[in-house]
């Protein structure tokens, strides 16, 4: 989930990534920056089109969800091959770096095996770990998550995991392409590219990781970007004052639909 940030050497909040709405209007746009990335570089613009800041990478290329942290660093998954296969029909990583505001690696931590490979979306946490999912030989069957604690530089550790495909049975085909924590209810939500396009909940507050709730969106459009509904705008930290969180349906589910150029809220 994107979120926004108070850096403290801009004066405007940061919008990270795309904002979503079933409706628009004609108002101003909201005075912040907008980040976002490709090929090697994420870019910080403001709203005059200029870069006000930029990040880059050594080596590989980044995938599609990088993440801009409060410190003013950014979380990058990254392809910078050495891995056996792809998982499914996601794009790879398995490298994954956090390069601070002035350049310097702050991180840089390869996670693949010969039998799984990381797709590209990943989920800072707020205790300072990573959410991320993968594809293992299998390419038919939608592969683990996995929470990452950053150990040194080069380092990381497995403190919890799902297998998404013994969760859902071993019935479910496809692949992981996003990933999002909601830390008040301490569940783990994943869109599943399968057949029939799904979302999926998970329990994070055990080891068991239990299966807590599917949805089969039912027909052929793609599922992207699967995020909670909660008091702040879709894709920003920006809170909404004066509407009860009853009216707002926080804790419902928010998927942007391909096929059909909507977005889903279950």
């Amino acid at each position: 989930m994107r979120t926004i940030h108070q850096l403290p050497s801009l004066a405007a909040p940061i919008l990270s990534g795309l904002i979503l709405a079933s409706h628009v209007s004609a108002a101003e746009p909201y005075r912040g920056y907008t980040f976002f990335a490709m090929g090697r570089t994420a870019y910080l613009y403001n709203l005059e089109k200029e870069v006000v800041h930029t990040w880059e990478v050594a080596e590989g290329s980044v995938r599609t969800s990088p993440y801009l942290l409060p410190d003013g660093s950014v979380l990058f998954p990254l392809n910078k091959g050495g891995f056996t296969f792809r998982p499914g029909g996601a794009h790879a990583s398995g490298t994954f770096q956090r390069i601070g505001w002035n350049g310097e690696l702050l991180w840089d931590f390869q996670f693949f095996g010969d039998d799984f490979t990381p797709s590209y979306d990943i989920e800072p946490m707020p205790n300072g770990n990573v959410l991320l999912c993968a594809g293992y030989q299998n390419r038919e069957m939608p592969g683990k998550l996995f929470e990452i604690r950053p150990t040194g530089k080069h380092g990381g550790e497995v403190v919890w995991e799902c297998n998404v495909t013994d969760k859902l049975g071993g019935q479910v085909r496809g692949y992981i392409n996003s990933i999002s924590y909601h830390a008040g209810l301490d569940r783990v939500l994943v869109g599943i590219q399968t057949p029939g396009r799904m979302l999926a909940v998970f329990d994070h507050s055990t080891p068991r990781a239990d299966l807590l709730f599917k949805w089969d969106q039912g027909f052929s459009g793609r599922l992207h970007g699967a995020s909670w509904v909660t008091d702040r705008y879709v894709g920003s930290g920006i809170p909404i004052s004066g509407t009860e969180a009853a009216a707002l349906r926080v804790g419902n589910l928010l998927a942007v639909s391909n096929g059909d150029h909507e977005v889903v809220e279950v």
